[in-house]
């Protein structure tokens, strides 16, 4: 049983304790449950064990206060609470909710935390430990999340399983669009490229919108549209028809989506507005700069790889063009990374937000702070406490 962390918290835990006796690393362990006895406007239960006092690595946590502290989980804003100390929250019933342990720092003033939305840990390029080595990497470079997107089947069962292992990975699990019509491909002859085997793609569906009322993903990804690889009209009506379902349960769950959207981000664009979708990423967009700023305008999220840092005169533009209020980062991992041919990771975020800054003329924690928010109001987080003191960073650090 897993959850993700996500919710504010306040400071009363550390209030207790003087600046400067205050331990610079607390833990926190947090569960989210999903219950019908709460009313309606308050679908999830949030709370958060504070233990003070506590340095990474340590063996025995001082609990001191649980806190719900008026946060949003999923898009939805639960009711403030303050609860009794606990040495550990009550698990969630089976599966209705999630369970996270995870590791924070507490600095005295803001320093930048990066996220990365959109990457692919599981992947051959990434064997499970070369996976995990990632993962803290991007964690020494203050990565706070790293969203890990599946394709199909296999792979969004084993996003599920390495998010389990990694609190600041956070699981998206959706169908890829080539994946989406490997039906209609089947009956094509292609020379570039293997197209995948044919599937239940039905199932998939149906196993997604389990997985989304259940809370065990963040985002529906990655899903959308392709017509580089195929213009065939079969295959084109199929991916639109997974699309369109994909939306309805992103609607149904109020979840976001990460888009693939290449040579079709027009279309997308308009499926989205015609189902009323309410948080999009287009993932690695690399369309033209007006649709950006049309993307931008009807409240979505333009996300730019590492890439922009070899330097990518697309990506450049979009940085340059697209207000930083609806600008997100990404790695794409293993693809699209600073260095051309190069295994990309998360670690390399950092310098995708420097070379964002410097196109844009702004300091990088200007940047950093309001990519920071963006990621927030996109998946429903709120990680930081009203004062910008004390801003937590996450840290890939198991808590037992």
């Amino acid at each position: 049983m897993h959850a993700w962390w996500t919710g504010q918290w306040g400071t009363q835990g550390a209030a207790a304790e003087s600046a400067a006796s205050r331990a610079k690393y607390v833990c926190v362990r947090s569960s989210v449950l999903r219950t019908s006895a709460e009313v309606p406007q308050y679908p999830f239960r949030y709370s958060l064990e504070y233990l003070a006092g506590t340095r990474v690595g340590s063996t025995s946590p001082k609990p001191s206060h649980l806190i719900a502290n008026s946060c949003r989980v999923y898009g939805r804003r639960c009711n403030n609470a303050t609860l009794a100390a606990s040495p550990r929250p009550p698990a969630p019933p089976p599966m209705r909710g999630l369970l996270v342990a995870a590791c924070c720092q507490v600095a005295a003033g803001w320093k930048p935390v990066f996220v990365d939305t959109h990457c692919h840990l599981v992947h051959r390029r990434f064997p499970p430990a070369e996976a995990a080595a990632a993962i803290a990497r991007a964690s020494e470079k203050r990565v706070g999340f790293v969203v890990v997107n599946g394709l199909e089947a296999a792979s969004n069962r084993e996003v599920l399983e390495f998010c389990k292992a990694h609190p600041n990975a956070l699981p998206a699990c959706g169908i890829y669009p080539l994946d989406a019509c490997a039906n209609a491909m089947s009956k094509l002859s292609f020379e570039d490229f293997t197209p995948p085997a044919p599937w239940d793609v039905s199932a998939e569906l149906k196993w997604l919108r389990e997985r989304a009322r259940a809370g065990d993903i963040v985002a529906l990804g990655e899903v959308g549209l392709d017509r580089h690889y195929t213009q065939d009209e079969a295959c084109l009506q199929e991916q639109e028809q997974v699309l369109r379902e994909v939306f309805d349960i992103a609607v149904e769950s109020d979840l976001p989506v990460i888009l693939h959207t290449r040579k079709a981000e027009s279309r997308v664009l308009e499926m989205l507005q015609e189902q009323q979708v309410q948080r999009a990423i287009f993932h690695c967009y690399m369309g033209k700069k007006k649709l950006a700023q049309r993307i931008a305008e009807a409240g979505y999220y333009i996300s730019i790889p590492s890439a922009i840092a070899r330097p990518h005169d697309t990506f450049v533009t979009m940085a340059r063009s697209v207000p930083l209020e609806r600008i997100l980062t990404e790695t794409d991992a293993p693809y699209m990374g600073p260095v051309k041919g190069e295994r990309n990771e998360p670690a390399t975020i950092p310098s995708a937000v420097q070379t964002i800054a410097d196109v844009r003329g702004e300091a990088i924690e200007d940047v950093a702070r309001q990519i920071h928010q963006n990621f927030c109001d996109v998946f429903g987080i709120r990680t930081a406490p009203e004062s910008n003191q004390d801003l937590p960073w996450m840290a890939a650090k198991q808590v037992a």
